[in-house]
């Protein structure tokens, strides 16, 4: 173990060149060489802590131990040792832990009476030999020297561009450049954002006054490879993808040619560098943007609900690109806000009056007059928005060359030019979602009317009748083909239809609304059951390629008609006829029983043939008709079936008539947990005495 002459340095900012220039001098050329770069960098990083930071007397000792070189930088500041950034950059962890970590083989701190310390140890590779002495110390090049440490200058070890932040490489850099040319003021100035201006992200002796980066970016416009502005020497960073920085040296002398020369080169090492980051940006960048637009489809896809549309719109903006965001609908009245979301819950209740208010009316009225061209508007001034925050860009909302509305971001910070680009992306996505679900609404709603109008608007009321019945669409957009229908007839009674055409969309609509009125009709004249069945078979074959096949069961109900029950009441006559249809079910005393006979499918041959059946329907009993959506409904490879219908009527035997209709439907519905895929329909009539 050899302890090494310890250095006292003042509060200054030049502290840390010279921590480098001692440790550079004691380390090199002894076997503890191989770890002199990473200890430069973490050297380098703790003194401008402490002086930055403690603002007292820093100490720096070296030790050569047998597994490697120990390191401890002292100051005489009681507290909690400061190895965090500068608070206004924004990072929890400080960058000297996060350097500690990548380059130390161990670390820690030290808290004494006097002050404290952060103390590492670095081991080389092979480490437990017994390193040699220190040789002589190196000299430092002098400034206006000709023999210029090239090969130190430039030799920073490509494992540590990988390591370590671009920050902690470029400073690395400069300050090995500032070593060899004596120069104590520097930085690098670097063009991270095409929309900002440049940021010193690499300093030497507390870096330039702003009047001296004014000057740098000034001259670093020209076309030279050096430029002398206002005492400063400017190294412009140009590459491929353009200027992409600055290294500036403030000397305070005039630099010999070798030098100028040997400051290109790191100038051209620290454009590779920078312009590396860029491209990495950028990937990550394009990476993010293509991640976000296919998160947005996936969600816009599966949504067809204009305002869950406009809702995820702007949930995926908040909080990457703003604070709030709102989507606004421009009907032929007054704007409509959809949709709103806020970083801060209380301030989405509070922008969406600012927007309905007199004066958002107003502005939005403005934006979508700016916004007709496609583009976005950025607004120089937030106005009544200015409260929620100084940045408000209004992007527009269209689909098929229809202007739909304007989705607003409103933010802290001005978007970048990429980030709008993307955000006019996402609005036309959002347009063409929003659209897409207001057409399923409008299909859906026509589609919804039609139905309706296919069904009964009530079921009547009769004496010692009651009738009850449900309807379930397999879908929303589409009109079924499955309808029921219960009308009086002028004699007496009531007739029944339930029926089944084949197909759905409109096509079959006007099948099922043609069959519904002619068998009504048909009944309503006093035709006998199968007379109506041919006539209706008439009348779909006369449509030609337009027709179309279809089931029904058709009834005639006469209440009192001079049948006695045999328990001291008339009971229900019942005439039946079954088309092809699934046999209805008698349910009563005696359980739960198929009745009718089968006849021909109408629609298809020029005559069908559909038997007549009579029964009684006795007080308490009731006659159930559906459509094979009841017993047709599959899960899986098990299919409902009319044996589960028959077990599930039984079990509802003293059920009222609309009950019993709403007990299939549940049955039916509860039997998987798919979605159906054909429409049901149920109507019960029962004899209530």
């Amino acid at each position: 173990m050899n302890d090494l002459p310890a250095l006292r340095l003042p509060p200054d900012v030049r502290s840390a060149a010279r921590a480098r220039r001692h440790l550079r001098d004691a380390v090199g050329g002894s076997a503890l060489e191989a770890v002199l770069d990473d200890a430069l960098v973490v050297v380098t990083e703790l003194v401008t802590n402490a002086v930055l930071h403690a603002g007292t007397d820093v100490e720096l000792r070296l030790r050569c131990e047998h597994d490697g070189l120990w390191v401890e930088v002292a100051d005489r500041l009681p507290g909690v040792l400061p190895l965090l950034r500068a608070p206004d950059e924004g990072r929890e962890s400080g960058r000297g832990v996060v350097l500690l970590d990548a380059l130390a083989t161990e670390w820690g701190t030290a808290h004494r009476a006097h002050g404290k310390a952060v103390w590492c140890r670095f081991a080389p590779d092979g480490a437990g030999a017994t390193p040699r002495p220190p040789g002589p110390a190196r000299p430092v090049p002098v400034p206006a020297g000709e023999d210029l440490d090239l090969a130190w200058v430039l030799d920073v070890p490509a494992d540590l561009e990988q390591r370590l932040p671009l920050e902690v490489v470029a400073r690395e850099l400069l300050d090995r450049l500032c070593d060899a040319l004596g120069v104590e003021h520097a930085a690098v100035l670097a063009v991270l954002d095409p929309d900002g201006g440049a940021e010193q992200v690499a300093v030497r002796g507390g870096g330039l006054g702003a009047e001296h980066v004014a000057a740098a970016l000034a001259g670093a416009a020209g076309p030279q490879r050096v430029l002398d502005v206002a005492g400063l020497v400017v190294f412009p960073l140009v590459g491929r993808l353009g200027r992409v920085g600055s290294a500036v040296l403030r000397p305070g002398r005039v630099l010999s040619p070798q030098a100028r020369a040997l400051a290109r080169v790191v100038a051209d090492r620290l454009t590779l560098l920078l312009a590396d980051h860029l491209r990495e940006q950028q990937r990550q960048r394009d990476r993010g943007a293509l991640s976000l637009l296919a998160e947005a489809s996936e969600l816009f896809a599966g949504s067809l609900d204009v305002r869950l549309a406009a809702s995820l719109t702007t949930q995926l903006l908040v909080p990457r690109f703003g604070s709030c965001a709102a989507v606004v609908v421009l009907p032929e009245g007054a704007p409509r806000v959809e949709a709103v979301t806020c970083r801060r819950e209380e301030d989405s209740a509070r922008l969406r009056a600012l927007l309905e208010g007199a004066r958002g009316r107003a502005l939005l009225a403005d934006l979508a007059a700016r916004s007709g061209t496609g583009r976005a508007v950025r607004l120089p001034e937030p106005g009544v928005l200015a409260e929620l925050g100084p940045h408000v860009v209004a992007l527009p909302l269209v689909a098929r060359r229809r202007p739909l509305g304007l989705l607003l971001v409103v933010a802290e910070r001005a978007p970048a030019t990429a980030d709008v680009a993307l955000l006019l992306d996402l609005a036309r996505r959002a347009g063409q979602a929003m659209d897409n679900a207001r057409l399923y609404e409008e299909s859906s709603a026509v589609a919804r009317a039609l139905q309706e109008s296919l069904l009964p608007a009530s079921l009547p009321r009769a004496e010692g009748l009651s009738f009850g019945a449900r309807y379930a669409a397999a879908g929303t957009s589409q009109v079924g083909g499955d309808f029921y229908d219960v009308f009086a007839l002028p004699g007496g009674g009531y007739g029944l239809t339930v029926g089944d055409v084949c197909g759905k969309g409109p096509e079959a609509a006007a099948i099922t609304g043609l069959a519904r009125q002619v068998l009504r009709g048909s009944v309503q004249d006093g035709f006998s059951l199968p007379v109506c069945f041919q006539r209706l078979n008439d009348a779909l074959l006369g449509m030609g390629e337009r027709g179309r096949f279809l089931t029904a069961s058709a009834a005639v109900v006469e209440p009192d008609g001079g049948v006695d029950d045999g328990i001291g009441g008339g009971g229900v006559r019942v005439r039946l006829c079954n088309a092809g249809h699934p046999l209805p079910v008698l349910l009563g005393g005696g359980g739960a029983t198929l009745v009718g006979r089968a006849g021909d499918l109408v629609g298809v041959m020029p005559a069908v043939e559909v038997p007549e059946s009579q029964l009684v329907l006795r007080r308490g009993e009731s006659l159930v008709f559906y459509t094979d959506g009841v017993t047709e409904r599959r899960d899986g490879d098990a299919q409902f079936g009319e044996r589960s219908l028959l077990e599930l009527l039984r079990g509802g035997a003293g059920l009222d008539a609309q009950a019993l209709a709403r007990r299939v439907e549940e049955g039916v519905r509860d039997f998987s947990a798919s979605a159906p895929r054909d429409d049901l329909a149920v109507l019960v009539v029962r004899a209530d005495g």
